[in-house]
């Protein structure tokens, strides 16, 4: 990578629009990082100067006074934020420790003050959850084993779903199940939906609606004819009488045996579920959804890296030494460029893909992409910023931070 050339670029860009005020200094990006080795997992905060009053000589500053530990020195596993496409105010956290207890750890990121972390990024320690000792209904099996490796949450922040992969933790067992929790049920958080198989695959969407509607709980089951699209409406916060039958779609996508489902999520409205070499699009995933285009990508693919704010249309794809950029859900001719990362995230409101690997946060302008009429090189567009703090890392998202004439 020409770090050099765009670091140049987007040092001089950040500096001359600060102080020749041609345009208005934006409130920072704070990236969260969960990351840490074994029995000794953290999250912090990582600010992104780009595009403020101050920016720094190599752009990313690592808040020293934003790390958290996490529970029994807990590793990070998953995360997501309540109401991720609008106020993106509360942060989960799933973590697991080194004898396989689990734990769910909630953090407020409603109004992050990176001058006082103190009390604008602190961990709700009241709602925290070991979840051996959760509650399960009457109704469902109480036999329930939970090792979670994804963890989504509801629009309203009432319900959480866990995707366990009994294989993480039990090598004998190769079933995979999706469970429900209702934070707010009488007596406390409740598993209230559980479905287990060897047949479902290891990965799940809770989309949350900003409409009104209920939420859906989108995931794949293994059937004769290919990998078929379940899901569960999500109730609203306020039904009294909730829902929870699976609906079965007759969206399958074929030819899974040795291309299995690797990860789900969404991009523009549309429904993407990410294979190891294809992207299969499914459309109407408010309504009756339908299988859509099925589309190469590069070999060996990991999990899609997408934009919350569902702003972005590219799809980015990234596997375990480049990632992948189409320029649409429907394009066939994807771009590929070479880095070492984990895990990525897009903020769209300033057009940038971070990406997280050991020791370093990598930026791709995703919006210099977007409008550069030779696309084929990503090189020019890519660059690595050393943090040597984040050692380990797991995952990576994103707030906004408070500009100074906001904070309390």
């Amino acid at each position: 990578m020409k770090v050099m050339r765009i670091l140049s670029i987007l040092l001089i860009t950040g500096i001359l629009t600060a102080c020749t005020g041609t345009t208005e200094e934006q409130a920072p990006t704070l990236l969260i990082v969960g990351y840490g080795a074994q029995d000794n997992g953290r999250i912090a905060l990582v600010k992104d100067s780009a595009f403020t009053s101050n920016v720094l000589a190599d752009r990313f500053d690592f808040l020293e006074d934003s790390v958290r530990p996490l529970p029994e020195n807990s590793s990070p596993v998953a995360y997501d934020l309540i109401d991720r496409v609008n106020t993106r105010r509360k942060l989960v956290v799933l973590s697991r420790d080194s004898s396989n207890n689990s734990f769910l750890s909630f953090f407020d990121t409603a109004a992050v003050n990176t001058d006082a972390l103190d009390s604008s990024f602190s961990e709700f320690t009241s709602e925290r959850l070991t979840l051996a000792d959760i509650q399960i209904d009457a109704s469902l099996s109480q036999n329930i084993v939970l090792c979670p490796v994804q963890v989504q949450a509801s629009q309203s922040g009432r319900y959480l779903a866990l995707l366990s992969d009994q294989s993480v933790c039990n090598s004998t067992n190769q079933d995979i199940s999706v469970d429900l929790i209702d934070l707010e049920a009488p007596g406390g958080a409740t598993i209230v939906q559980h479905v287990q198989s060897i047949l479902i695959f290891p990965t799940m969407y809770l989309r949350q609606s900003q409409s009104g509607d209920s939420d859906r709980l989108f995931y794949f089951r293994q059937e004769a004819n290919g990998a078929e699209l379940n899901y569960w409406p999500i109730p609203t916060r306020s039904d009294s009488s909730p829902d929870f039958e699976v609906v079965t779609t007759d969206v399958v996508i074929e030819d899974i045996v040795s291309d299995p489902v690797l990860s789900l999520s969404e991009v523009q409205d549309t429904l993407v579920a990410l294979l190891q070499s294809r992207f299969a699009t499914i459309t109407n995933a408010n309504a009756t959804p339908s299988l859509g285009d099925v589309i190469a990508t590069s070999s060996s693919s990991k999990r899609l890296i997408v934009d919350d704010y569902q702003e972005t249309p590219e799809v980015v794809v990234l596997n375990e030494t480049r990632f992948t950029v189409h320029s649409s859900v429907s394009d066939t001719s994807g771009v590929s460029e070479d880095i070492e990362a984990t895990d990525g995230t897009i903020q769209s409101r300033q057009d940038f893909v971070y990406f997280v690997g050991d020791g370093d946060i990598i930026l791709f302008d995703i919006k210099d992409f977007s409008e550069d009429d030779d696309s084929s090189d990503l090189d020019d567009k890519t660059a690595s910023f050393s943090i040597s703090q984040l050692e380990e890392p797991v995952f990576i998202s994103w707030v906004i931070a408070l500009l100074p004439d906001e904070s309390p």
